[in-house]
This record gives structure tokens, sequence and C-alpha cells, in this order.
């Protein structure tokens, strides 16, 4: 059994198990670091969908100032002209195609949404349920989206196609020398050794996970 004591423990536990996960942030900064953790952890096939042409920003973005490496990713891009900066592209009416993209996948699938997920579709919702019913042991889903975007209700509709579901936030009064700490609270878990509960983490340069305490 897995001992998981810090942030990065958890994560490293999610990159190498076969669990679908969501992380609900609610400051893009940790989200990054944790982003760039499970990149540099996973082994075999990646795949990164960014859905709409801001998280594409956000990634060229992060590419550019950082040493975070994408090119071991197959980048797929999900936006308004179905055209992109990525390896494949849909528009907002492929749905369907999209889905059966990621049926033939493998590896792992890196959702980045910034919970812009109820602008661009009607029901969302069931798009996550029909992606995740679709694929096949030899693909796990790992989601990024933004907490506030979503009722309580909708976060534990969320949570609940998802073998973990994780909530991010920044320690309230809470100062380590003038650096942020941030919990990452496990909300929901069916695996045995991921106890729902709270570790903790800092960012540190280049977007590094680093041990708080």
């Amino acid at each position: 059994m897995m001992m998981i004591a810090t942030g990065a423990d958890l994560i490293d536990a999610l990159v190498k198990d076969n669990h679908n996960t969501v992380i609900f942030y609610e400051n893009i900064y940790p989200a990054l670091s944790i982003f760039k953790r499970i990149l540099n952890e996973t082994e075999g096939e990646l795949t990164i969908l960014a859905i709409s042409n801001p998280v594409m920003k956000t990634l060229r973005e992060i590419s550019a100032h950082t040493d975070v490496d994408l090119s071991k990713a197959r980048i797929v891009t999900l936006n308004l002209s179905g055209n992109g900066d990525g390896d494949v592209a849909f528009s907002y009416n492929q749905i369907d195609e999209l889905t059966e993209y990621i049926k033939g996948l493998r590896g792992t699938l890196i959702i980045l949404c910034r919970g812009l997920l109820k602008i661009i579709v009607e029901d969302y919702q069931k798009m996550f349920f029909r992606i995740i019913e679709s694929i096949g042991d030899d693909l796990k889903i790992i989601a990024f989206t933004a907490w506030k975007s979503y009722s309580n209700g909708e976060i534990a509709t969320i949570s609940g196609m998802f073998d973990v579901a994780i909530h991010i936030r920044k320690m309230d009064n809470v100062f380590s020398f003038g650096e942020e700490v941030y919990e990452l609270n496990v909300i929901q878990s069916i695996v045995p050794y991921i106890q729902p509960g709270t570790v903790y983490f800092k960012v540190g340069a280049n977007l590094e996970m680093e041990e708080h305490g």
C-alpha cells in the first residue's frame, strides 16, 4: 500500500495507477504545478484535450516561460472553429466525433477545461459521462476544471463520475516565509489507499510542487 504524506505523493499515486480523477481548483497557479508534475511523471502515451482557445493560450504561455515540456503529449483542441495549434482539432458541434476519437486513445488523457464547459456544451455533464463510459481499461482520465464554476450539486454529480475527486484551495491564514500553502482535499475516493482527507504543498520555482512543513 502506498504511503501518501504529501501533495506530491498523492499526485504520483494518481499517475501510477489506473484511476480516473477530477481535480477542481480555485486558483489556476497551483493547478499548473500539479499539471506539470503529472506531465513529468506520466510514462507511455499521453494526450491533452484543451477545451477552448483560452486553454490553448495557457498551454503556450507555460511552455514558453517555464521548463514544462509539451512535446511528449499529443494535443487535441476543442474550440469554435475546429482549427487550432494542436495535433488534432474538433469544433464544439463535433462532440460525437471527439468522443469516438477518445475511444481509440491509450495511456493517459488530461482534460483541461477551466470551467468553460457550461458555456460550450449545453449538457456538459452528459458529455463527461459519455466519454468516461466509452473508454476502456487502457485509458486513464485526469480532468482539471474550476471549482467556482459549478453548484454543489453539479460538483457532486461530476465527482461521482470519477474514481477520485480532489479540490485544490489556498490555506487561509497560513504563511510559510511569504509563500502560499495549498491544500489538496480528497473529497471523494473509491481507492482504498487514497482516503478522504487533506495533504499540503507549495509551488516553487518553475512550478515545481514542494513539500510544506
